[in-house]
């Protein structure tokens, strides 16, 4: 008679249903309950975790955002030591223009001390003559009141001592210190053609890998001194 009348079967399972929900008939109750269950459940884990509408394509999204973060990172990794080499290279100009005025200026201490020592030892050294000539002019006066033969010769020549002076390293070093001026002079000038080519390299850089990475930072631009 159910088979004739299909709405009193379902009349009947639902009546039964809301008297004893959990009353199973039979092993084959039992088996479709358990596959329901199942089913269900990895129905409902996979519309929680579904993140896309064909099958894979999250997992290869995913895949692209991880690669695009490493590329990004890559790219910044790129530009911070384009950035370094080029403060490492300035500071390294800055260095030798220091290093060139502190030569400069050391050599012409130097110089100037030289000249000063030669000055002073020149002085001396006449001094020394002036004082043995005076000295032996006084004996020789000296000597001719009381001697009662005529003086010798030599008594009417200058003294002048048996050994030679000789000042050695006096050599003029104004073509050294005029070079070491001329560097001194044109060095700044060095600096800032190498500063500016280093600043047209390092804009270029950056240009180009912004042309890669739009999401690098623009170049920083530095005033040459």
């Amino acid at each position: 008679m159910l088979e004739t009348n299909p709405e009193q079967a379902i009349t009947l399972a639902w009546s039964q249903f809301k008297s004893t929900p959990l009353e199973l008939a039979g092993l084959d109750s039992v088996l479709l309950f358990m596959v329901g269950i199942i089913v269900s459940s990895i129905a409902a884990y996979e519309g929680r975790t579904i993140d896309d509408l064909y099958s894979g394509y999250g997992s290869l999204h995913r895949r692209l955002l991880d690669v695009q973060s490493i590329y990004t990172e890559e790219c910044k990794s790129l530009s911070d030591k384009i950035e370094s080499y080029r403060s490492a290279y300035i500071d390294e100009l800055e260095d030798l223009r220091h290093q060139v005025n502190d030569n400069y200026q050391h050599l012409f201490n130097l110089v100037q001390l030289k000249k000063a020592l030669i000055e002073q030892y020149k002085n001396c050294v006449a001094n020394y003559f002036s004082a043995g000539d005076t000295l032996i002019h006084k004996y020789r006066n000296i000597n001719q009141m009381n001697r009662s033969t005529p003086p010798p010769k030599y008594f009417q020549s200058s003294w002048k001592p048996n050994r030679e002076f000789e000042l050695t390293g006096t050599n003029d070093d104004s073509e050294k210190l005029d070079n070491q001026m001329k560097l001194y002079n044109e060095f700044p000038e060095y600096v800032r053609s190498r500063f500016n080519d280093i600043e047209i390299i390092y804009s270029k850089s950056i240009e180009t890998l912004r042309t890669i990475e739009p999401g690098i930072s623009k170049a920083k631009t530095m005033t040459g001194s």
